[in-house]
C-alpha cells in the first residue's frame, strides 16, 4: 500500500473523525510529504501519538495542523510541543479542546515562541489560566504575522484579557 502512495505527493492529509492507529498514521506520514495535516476529533491516545511524535520532529513539513477536539493527556501535549518547536514553518494552529492548564501545556504555549510565521492560531476552550496567558503573550507578541487568534470559552478575566489587548 504505502508503495502506491509514494507516487503521489499528496500534501494535505485530512483525517478528521476518524479512528486511524498512530502506527498508520506515521507510516502514511513517513512516506508523505504533508504539508497540511488534520487530526480532529480522533480522541488520540499517547499509545497513537508517540508514532506521530517521531515522523512529524523527524520531518519537519508541517504548514497547517489541525488538532482540535483531542482531548490529549499531558503526556501527548509534551510530544506535541516537541513537534511544534521544530515545525516552524506552520502558519495555522487549531488546538482548540485541548486542555492546556498543566505543565507540558504550558511548554506547549513556550513553544509558539518558534512559529514566527504564525498567522492563525486558535486555542479555543483549552483551560487558559493566567499564567498560560502570560506565556502565550511573551511567545506571540513579537509575531507582525499573525492575523488570526482565537480564544473563545476559555473564562478569561479581565487581568488575563490585559495580556491579550497587549498582543493585539
Amino acid at each position: 500500500m504505502l508503495e502506491a502512495i509514494k507516487a503521489r505527493p499528496i500534501k494535505y492529509l485530512d483525517v478528521d473523525n476518524n479512528k486511524i492507529s498512530g502506527d498508520l498514521l506515521s507510516q502514511l506520514l513517513s512516506v508523505l510529504p504533508v504539508e497540511k495535516m488534520h487530526l480532529i476529533r480522533n480522541a488520540l491516545t499517547d499509545k497513537q501519538v508517540e508514532p506521530l511524535h517521531k515522523v512529524l520532529t523527524r520531518t519537519p513539513n508541517l504548514r497547517q495542523l489541525f488538532m482540535s477536539h483531542n482531548k490529549l493527556s499531558e503526556s501527548s501535549l509534551d510530544l506535541f510541543a516537541a513537534v511544534i518547536s521544530v515545525n516552524v514553518q506552520l502558519t495555522d494552529l487549531y488546538f482548540a479542546h485541548n486542555d492546556l492548564d498543566s505543565d507540558a501545556g504550558l511548554k506547549f504555549v513556550a513553544n509558539l515562541g518558534n512559529l514566527k510565521k504564525l498567522r492563525r492560531l486558535s486555542l479555543n476552550k483549552c483551560k487558559l489560566n493566567i499564567g498560560l496567558l502570560k506565556v502565550l503573550y511573551e511567545s506571540i507578541r513579537d509575531n507582525e504575522d499573525m492575523t488570526e487568534l482565537s480564544l473563545y470559552s476559555n473564562e478569561i478575566t479581565t487581568e488575563g484579557a490585559e495580556f491579550i489587548a497587549k498582543i493585539i
